[in-house]
């Protein structure tokens, strides 16, 4: 009865329907997948223009070093099909059994309860239910790879402080123009990253403080909304209850019209970076004290140094400079 509850739009609207998620879930089955389930906007009934079919492929085994290869091969059987976007997420059913009933940090835990099944094949007998899966099997885990997408969000907002060789390059040729646009490129691209590393900041913090999944959102404030009294305190101690809108700098910095601030803004730029290593060192701690890998530790402290020591030096290059000494050491 829930599916067809789902609202089903008109194909002339170019939203997503019913229709176009049955028949990519059909190609999937043709294609071997043991079950297909609808998630996302078009399963709760709140499909837009803008929405994709979230699908999710559980093949009956998956040699997940090919996870990759085998989702962007069922993706385009999936879209061909549909005639519209799709996002799938491709697993197979012990790893399914694994992340929804023993890691209830996990996405697929949130996902489950929420999914309505389009396709359900009979299962194969020779499924290994007690293999080792491809991704973390118990929260502690999952909490920790969590904390490695906040060291590698770190780790590419120090790269974009750093003044490139292009730079150095254009201002050597005089090339003033150019120069302002890579500055501006870089800027947009190193706001980006800021923003990662508070979003992935706050939803390691949701699983290290709740042990629950972190919302699927991009906004900073909504995740940190679903903290804990005490932690959301802590948070906002730590950024001074800054209004700064990072979720913005997500789209502007693929689409330079939509960019919230154009050209290089040295003084805001440095501002929300030492944001983002403040919040960088705080979930880090948390997530030391949570029992986590500590050579994942290690690492974040490492590159939250790195982050520090570039943010003591020079990120733009300083103005009526000669180009002598704009040259690089």
């Amino acid at each position: 009865e829930a599916l067809y509850a789902v609202i089903v739009a008109s194909d002339a609207t170019g939203t997503p329907t019913l229709a176009a998620a049955q028949r990519a879930a059909a190609a999937l089955a043709h294609a071997g997948v043991g079950r297909v389930l609808l998630v996302g906007s078009l399963a709760r009934g709140e499909p837009t223009a803008d929405s994709d079919i979230d699908l999710i492929a559980i093949l009956n085994d998956l040699d997940y070093k090919n996870r990759w290869t085998r989702r962007s091969e069922l993706a385009r059987r999936a879209r061909e099909a549909a005639g519209c976007a799709v996002d799938l997420f491709v697993t197979d059913a012990a790893e399914w059994a694994v992340r929804t009933t023993k890691v209830q940090c996990s996405l697929e835990a949130a996902l489950e309860p929420l999914a309505i099944e389009l396709h359900s094949g009979q299962p194969h007998a020779d499924i290994n239910w007690k293999k080792e899966i491809g991704l973390p099997a118990d929260p502690t885990h999952e909490l920790t790879m969590r904390y490695n997408d906040v060291c590698n969000a770190v780790t590419r907002l120090q790269g974009e402080l750093r003044i490139g060789a292009e730079e150095h390059d254009s201002l050597q040729q005089g090339n003033h123009d150019r120069l302002s646009r890579l500055e501006a490129l870089r800027f947009g691209t190193a706001c980006a990253q800021a923003h990662l590393v508070l979003e992935n900041a706050a939803r390691a913090l949701i699983i290290c403080t709740l042990g629950e999944p972190p919302l699927r959102v991009h906004d900073v404030e909504q995740l940190v909304a679903r903290l804990p009294e005490a932690e959301q305190a802590a948070w906002h101690s730590i950024t001074d209850n800054s209004d700064i809108d990072l979720h913005l700098w997500r789209e502007g910095s693929s689409y330079s019209a939509d960019l919230p601030i154009s050209g290089f803004d040295e003084s805001y730029l440095r501002t929300i970076a030492q944001l983002a290593a403040n919040i960088a060192e705080h979930v880090t701690d948390k997530c030391e004290s949570s029992g986590i890998d500590a050579a994942a530790v290690e690492l974040g402290r490492d590159e939250l140094q790195r982050l520090i020591e570039t943010l003591d030096g020079e990120i733009r290059i300083s103005e009526g400079r000669s180009i002598r000494s704009s040259e690089p050491d």
